[in-house]
């Protein structure tokens, strides 16, 4: 990613300023914040700017030591949000899933939060390349770290955000609002892709000439009504389709291999309540990268074991203290790798359903519930595409009426995602397997 280089010479400035706010100063006229702090432009951030503050914690007084003994942290991240984040993130669901996660011990806290931006401590480790993704040792560990993520209980503060959000005379209007009680999990999925598949309407016939490919938006929305019905028209959906806290933008530069050889998320922005699956999905389409090289897809073999690793973890996740560096000794054992009852059971209680649907399953066989895994992950990995796809025309529209600070070429983007339902192998014979008779282009 390029940026404007007088716009980054400025934030490096505002993140120094911003971080030493952090310490209490006052009592204390030694310490010089421009000989202590050092700070460098991070890469990875396709919408953000990202930027480390090195804190010389060992040169400071003895005074501002001891004021400051709770935050004397060395490595600092500053993030500052894009301007157009507000059309896409919600910041006050984003920041009270950060706070479960970090009250859980998936993530560090935040710092601060500040007009514009965050402040949290900087994850010391290396930030996974897409070719990290496909290898075996890699994805083991990252299906056990999406388990942990999604075994967590959905708090009711983020449950009457979300409902609130969402039950607006707008979103009611669309019919596409599961609950209504404030005390139910409500996917914000369907209701996202509805409010971007409407912006990015618009902005194509603006700037149709611009695009590549032409699309029928009505028949879009069949197509997306489609993928939902045939989602949770299987026999195993309440268990493949259960509503979690999902992170929703797995890509390798959002997945930190730690010094101690564990995985952690970061940037949570685009977090919601949503299906599962969506999430496993959503990830295991970053495996073609940015570039989107769709001949490195997994296999239904490889699905088929990256879900029986998230399985197991989700069976072995109880909620835990401070689990953001887990112990080797904790991990999944790669060789109990059976699909129980009371695994099933456990997926529910994790994530606040009733105990009794788990029953509905008891005599399952576990092939079953693994092919049913797959075929839904599968059908997601088409609806990530087009979630992705209209997220890159909005985007396309808004920098191209805004002064641009990056060069990334959103609509080019957005034309790969949403032309590989029609073109490529992969996702059209995910398309046959849910309609025999569908035909191409099917929008």
């Amino acid at each position: 990613m390029t940026w404007n280089t007088n716009l980054l010479e400025s934030k490096l400035k505002e993140a120094e300023r911003v971080s030493w706010k952090l310490f209490k100063t006052g009592i204390c006229k030694c310490c010089d914040p421009d000989k202590l702090i050092k700070s460098k432009i991070l890469t990875g951030g396709l919408s953000n700017i990202l930027v480390l503050i090195s804190i010389s914690i060992d040169s400071f007084c003895e005074d501002m030591k001891r004021v400051n003994k709770n935050i004397l942290i060395s490595n600092l991240k500053v993030r500052f949000y894009s301007e157009e984040r507000k059309i896409f993130v919600n910041e006050k669901r984003e920041q009270l899933i950060q706070n479960l996660l970090a009250n859980a011990g998936i993530i560090k806290p935040i710092l601060q939060y500040f007009q514009g931006g965050q402040i949290e401590e900087f994850v010391e480790g290396r930030t996974l390349e897409v070719e990290d993704l496909r290898n075996r040792k890699t994805y083991i560990q990252v299906a056990k770290k999406i388990a942990s993520l999604h075994s967590i209980k959905i708090s009711q503060d983020i449950l009457e955000n979300i409902c609130l959000e969402y039950n607006s005379e707008i979103h009611q209007s669309l019919g596409d609002v599961p609950y209504s009680e404030s005390n139910k999990s409500i996917s914000i999925l369907w209701p996202t892709l509805d409010k971007w598949a409407s912006l990015s309407e618009k902005s194509f016939k603006l700037n149709h000439g611009k695009y590549q490919t032409c699309i029928n938006f009505e028949k879009l929305r069949i197509l997306i009504c489609k993928l939902k019905k045939s989602l949770y028209s299987d026999t195993l959906s309440k268990l493949t389709c259960s509503i979690v806290v999902s992170h929703s933008d797995l890509l390798p530069g959002n997945i930190i291999e730690t010094l101690n050889n564990n995985y952690t998320f970061i940037d949570y922005e685009f977090s919601g309540t949503m299906e599962c699956v969506f999430d496993i999905g959503n990830h295991l389409c970053e495996w073609a990268g940015f570039t989107c090289n769709w001949e490195y897809l997994p296999n239904d073999e490889t699905i088929s074991e990256f879900l029986k690793y998230y399985i197991a973890g989700l069976s072995s996740n109880k909620f835990k203290e401070n689990r953001f560096e887990s112990k080797k000794d904790e991990a999944v054992s790669n060789t109990n790798l059976g699909i129980k009852k009371d695994e099933l059971e456990n997926n529910y209680q994790c994530i606040n359903h009733e105990k009794k649907e788990a029953f509905e399953f008891e005599n399952s066989d576990s092939s079953l519930t693994i092919k049913s895994y797959v075929k839904a992950v599968k059908i997601c990995m088409v609806i990530s595409n087009i979630f992705w796809g209209l997220w890159g025309i909005c985007k396309s529209d808004i920098r191209s009426n805004n002064s641009s600070n990056s060069v990334f070429d959103y609509r080019s983007y957005a034309y790969r995602k949403l032309e590989s339902i029609n073109t490529q192998p992969y996702f059209r014979d995910i398309l046959k397997g849910i309609d025999q008779d569908i035909e191409f282009p099917v929008f």
